[in-house]
């Protein structure tokens, strides 16, 4: 899968049961539960399943956290996971490439709300109509979670059209529509194929399928 991104999408359900998902995330020094522990689950999910469509038989028991605290799975593929307004997202990638992803539904940012985190050049975009506010932080988000960085550093990161710049480091971006009402971007250090973006059978999605084996093909 050189240069080429799965990435999928699902609704978070209204029932499940998280904790064979969650107890693959290793913990925060000092946190307490997960404030969304169904919308993470299903980012999990969809990880197993995209890992599983890209010849990847076995999901780590465990994933690890790099010192930002980003989750990596040690020797697989690059992954980034994010979830919003009762959907989860994950896009896959080969092993080294890093990318991010982000989510969010129409309206979910106001040109004022942003009016600290953005740049001349970004303010300038919005008032000429070239990008709106959710594109801009979906764009913002997808690139601080490329770059393992933390959303406090959004003020950090400029986002000119199709590219963004962080910490002296060029991102490309793709800006996709998985479902009416919802923005996604992607972030990726190297410029890739656009993705086309799957919604897995929830069955298969969620089923009993066993991912729980360390290791990975």
């Amino acid at each position: 899968m050189e240069r080429e991104i799965l990435l999928q999408c699902a609704a978070v359900p209204a029932r499940l049961d998280a904790a064979r998902w969650l107890a693959r995330l290793p913990r925060r020094p000092g946190a307490r539960g997960w404030p969304e522990p169904a919308a993470t689950a299903t980012g999990l999910a969809l990880l197993a399943s995209c890992a599983r469509a890209a010849g990847w038989r076995r999901l780590p028991a465990r994933l690890r956290r790099e010192p930002g605290g980003r989750p990596y799975w040690p020797g697989g593929p690059a992954f980034s996971i994010t979830h919003a307004a009762g959907y989860a997202a994950c896009a896959l990638a080969m092993p080294g490439l890093a990318i991010g992803v982000d989510l969010e539904p129409d309206g979910a940012a106001e040109p004022d709300q942003l009016r600290l985190l953005t740049t001349e050049l970004e303010r300038r975009a919005m008032r000429a109509g070239r990008v709106d506010a959710v594109r801009l932080w979906t764009s913002k988000e997808a690139v601080l979670k490329a770059a393992g960085a933390d959303v406090t550093a959004a003020a950090q990161v400029e986002i000119d059209g199709e590219i963004g710049h962080h910490a002296g480091r060029r991102w490309y971006l793709q800006r996709l529509t998985p479902a009416p009402g919802l923005r996604l971007t992607l972030a990726s250090a190297l410029p890739l194929a656009a993705p086309q973006v799957s919604w897995p059978d929830p069955a298969a999605l969620f089923g009993d399928r066993d991912d729980r084996i360390t290791g990975a093909s």
